[in-house]
């Protein structure tokens, strides 16, 4: 939009590095811009949506909780927080799109990446998430995990920083979630889904703080 700000589809306007968890974080606006959004910058071989990723990245997260459990690590972690996490590590892309990792990471980048963390470190807070060390990096490894798989899934990986990437973070790793290129494009399809699985976790760490289960 004109003036250095941009509308969000639930018609709230904003200057992109304004945006306030409080005033503007609305789920499903959010499951309506990321399902729109194609991973990779939309350079994949077929349509792959954000909204899609950050499901993945749920499922991931808990399948990690399980593992660090049992190997008795991981005694400030909980698992439909971390499921929870995984599910909105990705709600700032709703204002800035896609950008690439490689291209945040470059030093004139920084400042747009420590507003994306400073972002969802207060839409966690937001939702009564603890953002220990160990609970952020579950959901990095999960991250990982995700592109590895959807990079395996959707792009051309004959490119030797794809095969190091790949050779550390198995594909095949968390099989039971192996990527299957159907109904990308059903967007009302993967919104629903995304919100029931919001709208559940929510509920269920609402009830552990109050002392209901």
């Amino acid at each position: 939009m004109a003036n250095g700000r941009v509308q969000l589809n639930t018609g709230a306007v904003l200057e992109p590095l304004n945006y306030s968890v409080e005033r503007h974080f609305d789920p499903k606006g959010m499951a309506k811009s990321l399902s729109h959004l194609c991973r990779f910058a939309g350079n994949t071989r077929v349509f792959y949506s954000v909204l899609q990723h950050t499901l993945l990245v749920s499922n991931l997260a808990t399948e990690i909780y399980r593992e660090r459990r049992q190997e008795g690590r991981g005694q400030n972690i909980d698992y439909f927080q971390v499921a929870l996490m995984g599910l909105l590590h990705e709600a700032y892309e709703q204002v800035i799109g896609d950008i690439p990792g490689p291209l945040k990471d470059i030093p004139v980048m920084k400042f747009i990446k420590d507003i994306e963390n400073q972002n969802l470190k207060d839409l966690y807070e937001f939702h009564g998430l603890d953002t220990n060390p160990e609970q952020l990096s579950i959901v990095s490894e999960a991250d990982k995990y995700a592109l590895a798989m959807e990079a395996d899934a959707f792009m051309d990986i004959g490119d030797l920083v794809w095969n190091s990437f790949i050779s550390k973070y198995s594909p095949t790793k968390y099989e039971k979630y192996i990527i299957i290129e159907e109904d990308s494009s059903n967007f009302e399809k993967w919104q629903s889904l995304w919100l029931d699985r919001y709208i559940d976790l929510v509920e269920k760490i609402r009830r552990i703080k109050e002392g209901l289960v």
